[in-house]
């Protein structure tokens, strides 16, 4: 799907996104046809052996798919089909409430397994103790560092003479070039220390 989408974008001009905090994007195209029709045929197979797929695991297993994985693909095929507003609002959304959750959870749980979660609690005990002083601290203080950097910084260059969206754009730019990298290091779940943090 994601194949799918990002050659569409570079094949046809009226998929690709022309602005991106207010900043004129070019349009990187376009491709031969050809080619997004062959990803097309790739990417409608593959859907269908996903729902046979899925269709054995509920008539032989009685097993459906997870609400969160189910969830997950919804989402992000929003953010791959839709148009005009709903794209910029699919684009808004993404990002920010749903990819950034993860790590808002990832971190947090880390955060708590520091300050002494006892081994084996249940998800329950666990999602109890998002409500503690400690954890809410935490919180606070990410929703203040993240609003330092994507509303503080931008507003500061704006009154000293910069156009607001491209600081804007520059500091998401900056985050993501950082997130990339960390993420190199955060993921590698057969490193024992990273497996034990993440995992534990």
């Amino acid at each position: 799907m994601s194949a799918f989408i990002a050659v569409r974008m570079l094949t046809y001009k009226e998929y690709a996104p022309g602005y991106f905090f207010g900043v004129t994007l070019p349009f990187w195209g376009p491709l031969p046809e050809w080619l997004f029709k062959s990803v097309a045929v790739v990417f409608i197979g593959s859907s269908i052996a996903f729902g046979i797929t899925l269709l054995k695991k509920l008539v032989l297993e009685r097993k459906i798919m997870p609400w969160p994985a189910l969830l997950c693909i919804s989402t992000l095929m929003l953010l791959g089909f839709a148009k005009g507003i709903y794209s910029l609002l699919a684009w808004f959304y993404v990002p920010v409430f749903f990819h950034g959750s993860q790590y808002l959870a990832v971190c947090l749980s880390y955060y708590l397994k520091e300050r002494g979660i006892p081994q084996g609690m249940i998800a329950s005990q666990i999602g109890r103790m998002l409500l503690q002083p400690s954890a809410l601290k935490y919180m606070v203080t990410v929703i203040f560092v993240g609003a330092f950097f994507y509303i503080a910084i931008p507003h500061f260059f704006q009154s000293i003479g910069f156009d607001y969206s491209l600081v804007a754009a520059v500091v998401l730019a900056t985050v993501n070039f950082h997130h990339f990298n960390t993420d190199a290091a955060i993921w590698r779940l057969r490193d024992p220390r990273c497996r034990e943090f993440l995992l534990a």
